[in-house]
């Protein structure tokens, strides 16, 4: 099969990655459209200047009817069907390409003929991802929103060389392709960072994960436009395009993948972008929690109390592994979800503030002490599904994702609970005074002595579980107060944004 009836059997395809969900048919007018197109192309085609081309589109679209350019923002699914195999037989990419970029940057220059300025914002919002899904065709497959699997385009080289203004052996060849990608990427994301702004949009983003999901894991550099193009690359430019990559992939981590507590696709995006150190510094850290819980484990069945010592002390590993991770790589912190743990540690403290004798009692109170932990642990957690409906999550992820962060943050507040109470409180918590004649109370240091609390205290696991879902609790709500971030947010409180 040759290159141009592959392409073509492909458009299909392509098509249904163009269309988006709730989309009214418009086979009439891009039936009309295509006619249009299919005119102005003969005298285009033949120009060897893709910069020529595309401005020949400008001015093609321009002279058309009005309607021309809302068939090519909210029908691109049809257009590319009915515009193959006419137009699309022997440079298909290309003079798709060529055609969206100048229906956007006309769009853009507020040049667009028969739009009224509302009506240009709303194609604006449509020509930028479908620019962005043709120019990020040579580097990745399209976003799937059918449920098929992805599925790369084959584009043939001599089709992406015709994007490039010369004959494809300058050895920046490939580099017109890369400028194209990175700005394209640029003015998709900016749309996604401000969709509220568009309700038709985000109405229509049914699956807005999987546009997120694709931006994020395009990699844009000279070697792979190079490689695309069949031309020379340009180490020279590798660093910098990496670095840019980097950026846009960290920027839709913390704006877009946390916000919407999509914490699995967060931690493998990030993984990702980290170096070889904190990879390693990360992995250690994991395992440092788990030995953490485990070695508290043995020491609640058994009689090891020593158990309880070590795993404050590997929770403490962990935490200054985290912290070395972060300072190697600051992405490394992001699916560690900090602001759980740091609000967890306020909560502790106001448990010791407010009821310093929140620890004791006997063994028939260890049953109202796990039920109220339980309480209060599920009153977090609910707060996290209402802030998660807020963010706009449905479906299968609304019923798991809040709860799978909430189980994240129980988790921090176990080991922040088990440092302090090992390590802080016994030497902060006030301790009551004693009756003249009797024996001095006990402090909470007993509940990991050898001696025990000689039946004073609750047990270590109750005792544990209490301090974890009010430390949780107190945590999760502070983040109504706490620079009106969400729960999932990084731990930081600058941004070099417009409006803070």
């Amino acid at each position: 099969m040759s290159h141009d009836t592959l392409f073509l059997a492909q458009a299909a395809r392509l098509a249904r990655s163009l269309r988006l969900p709730g989309t009214p048919p418009g086979a009439a007018d891009a039936d009309l459209v295509a006619g249009e197109l299919l005119a102005a192309s003969s005298h285009l085609q033949g120009r060897t200047s893709s910069a020529a081309r595309t401005a020949g589109w400008r001015e093609a679209i321009t002279a058309a009817d009005p309607g021309l350019l809302q068939v090519l923002a909210y029908h691109p699914g049809d257009l590319v069907e009915r515009l193959t195999p006419d137009l699309l037989n022997t440079s298909g990419w290309s003079t798709l390409v060529e055609l969206y970029e100048a229906a956007f940057h006309l769009a853009a220059a507020e040049a667009a003929p028969g739009l009224a300025p509302y009506g240009r914002q709303v194609a604006i919002t449509d020509l930028a991802r479908i620019r962005w899904v043709l120019l990020s065709a040579p580097f990745t497959p399209p976003p799937v929103l059918d449920g098929d699997p992805p599925t790369a385009l084959t584009i043939d080289p001599a089709d992406r060389r015709r994007l490039e203004d010369g004959a494809g052996t300058d050895p920046r060849a490939g580099q017109r392709l890369l400028t194209l990608a990175q700005q394209a990427r640029d003015d998709w994301a900016a749309v996604l960072d401000a969709r509220d702004d568009h309700p038709h949009l985000a109405a229509r983003l049914q699956n807005l994960e999987t546009d997120l999901l694709h931006l994020a894991s395009v990699s844009i550099r000279p070697s792979t436009a190079a490689h695309a193009t069949g031309a020379p690359a340009a180490p020279h430019r590798e660093r910098d395009a990496r670095a840019v990559d980097r950026a846009v992939t960290g920027h839709l981590v913390r704006r877009h993948l946390l916000p919407r507590f999509a914490w699995g696709p967060s931690a493998r995006t990030t993984w990702r972008l980290l170096g070889t150190p904190a990879r390693a510094a990360t992995l250690t850290a994991a395992a440092a929690m788990a030995a953490s819980a485990i070695l508290f484990v043995l020491a609640a069945t058994t009689r090891h109390t020593w158990g309880f010592t070590a795993a404050a002390w590997a929770a403490t590993a962990g935490y200054a592994l985290v912290a070395a991770a972060t300072v190697l790589d600051r992405a490394a912190a992001w699916p560690w979800l900090l602001r759980q743990p740091a609000g967890a540690a306020i909560g502790l403290v106001s448990l010791a503030a407010f009821a310093p004798d929140w620890w004791r009692g006997g063994p028939g109170e260890t049953g109202r002490a796990v039920t109220a932990a339980a309480v209060i642990a599920a009153t977090g957690i609910g707060y996290l599904y209402i802030e998660a409906a807020n963010h706009g999550i449905t479906g299968s992820h609304l019923a798991r994702r809040p709860l799978g962060v909430g189980l994240l943050g129980l988790a921090h507040a176990f080991w922040t609970g088990l440092i302090g109470l090992r390590f802080l409180l016994p030497v902060f918590a006030e301790n009551p005074d004693g009756k003249p004649g009797e024996p001095a109370p006990l402090s909470i240091a007993c509940w990991f002595a050898q001696t025990g609390c000689q039946g004073q205290a609750l047990p270590a696991g109750a005792l544990l579980a209490l301090a974890a879902a009010w430390s949780f609790a107190v945590g999760v709500f502070l983040q109504i107060i706490w620079d009106d971030q969400p729960a999932t947010a990084p731990l930081a409180h600058v941004s070099w944004r417009r409006g803070g």
